[in-house]
């Protein structure tokens, strides 16, 4: 990664470079691994049945997760960041899953809360490390009242302005800037002009809107690249205001004028000529399935990973299909919770799940 963001750095020094760092995932691709198979003490046990927690997640499957309880976890985990930043190449680091409590949904409300507060305390701490360098940015951080951190930056994924049940709505944005935050907005597919709307009547100081899936297969520039961040905007004269009635906003800029309709979801940005999205890339072929596939239920394959793309799958079927259509493929693995399928060469490790494990099938191709 360093690599890449000298390269970024000498083409455009202005940009800003940061870390992606899983904040509760152990990626096996990371230096960061070797350093806690060394040290399995500081991964998160159930302190009542001494059983290591693993989690899906990335393509990848079982992975242990850091015991921020732990101070020795936490300064290990916060290493690698700092140093990085010391680099000269990277300005900060993007903190995944910075609210996330999947790890700890099996625990004891004790050892939970020591994990929670844990977690927290390593993000401000980070933070701090970091100083006027630059952000920790957290992905759904933004703030009290929901959010302890007191991080420079959030993000706000898959965006959309009116959601419930989870974070990364219009509301979370105001949130965010009220509480002098800086705010990435993110959506997976071609912004609509609601959700350039809604960005833009909350958006404060360091915002920015993004769009894109997490993997850059088959897409090109002009699909990561929106011709609406070329338009003119310029500053904003105000603060958005509210009628209470109606209850749509409203926002001035320099070169257009902004509304949002809290009810409708409906968004204008007057003075902009919304574009079409780009077309859709043409779908990979599907794999032809091998005439046999022999699996069992309760054990993954390590190691002999074999780079695919094809992630999340629908079923354990479908992963063998892919094995069997790769003539290096002879082992394969398949999570039935995160629909994430591995495929592995022949030297691959074949290890069985402990108790709690999630349900998992491995298998050989044919």
């Amino acid at each position: 990664m360093l690599t890449e963001a000298r390269r970024i750095k000498r083409a455009n020094p202005n940009v800003s470079t940061l870390l992606y760092w899983n904040s509760v995932l152990d990626f096996p691709q990371y230096a960061l691994h070797a350093k806690m198979l060394a040290r399995p003490e500081l991964m998160l046990h159930d302190n009542n049945t001494g059983v290591t927690v693993r989690l899906d997640g990335g393509g990848h499957v079982g992975m242990d997760v850091f015991d921020f309880a732990n101070p020795a976890a936490r300064a290990l985990f916060m290493s690698d960041c700092v140093n990085a930043t010391l680099s000269g190449v990277v300005d900060g680091c993007y903190m995944d899953r910075a609210t996330d409590i999947s790890p700890v949904v099996n625990l004891s409300i004790a050892q939970a809360k020591d994990y929670m507060d844990g977690h927290v305390t390593m993000l401000n701490d980070l933070q701090a490390a970091l100083g006027d360098r630059g952000p920790v940015v957290g992905n759904g951080a933004y703030g009290p009242p929901d959010d302890p951190t007191s991080i420079s930056m959030a993000m706000l994924e898959e965006f959309s302005p009116l959601k419930s049940g989870g974070k990364g709505n219009i509301s979370d944005l105001f949130t965010g800037v009220e509480n002098g935050r800086g705010m990435v907005v993110h959506t997976m597919v071609f912004p609509t002009e609601n959700d350039i709307a809604a960005f833009l009547i909350a958006a404060g100081p360091r915002c920015y809107f993004g769009f894109g899936s997490w993997s850059t297969t088959f897409e090109t520039l002009a699909q990561r690249w929106s011709p609406l961040f070329d338009f003119p905007l310029g500053a904003p004269l105000g603060n958005a205001t509210l009628d209470e009635a109606s209850k749509i906003y409203r926002r001035q800029y320099v070169h257009v004028n902004v509304s949002f309709d809290m009810k409708s979801g409906q968004g204008k940005v007057a003075g902009w000529n919304f574009p079409l999205p780009p077309k859709p890339p043409p779908l990979p072929p599907v794999p032809v399935a091998p005439k046999c596939c022999a699996a069992e239920t309760g054990c993954i394959y390590a190691g002999g990973n074999i780079p695919f793309k094809k992630t999340p799958l629908v079923s354990a079927a479908e992963c063998c299909s892919s094995c069997g259509a790769d003539p290096s493929c002879k082992l394969w693995s398949f999570s039935v919770s995160s629909k994430m399928c591995k495929l592995h060469t022949g030297k691959a490790t074949k290890h069985q799940d402990g108790p709690g494990t999630p349900v998992r099938i491995c298998g050989k191709g044919c």
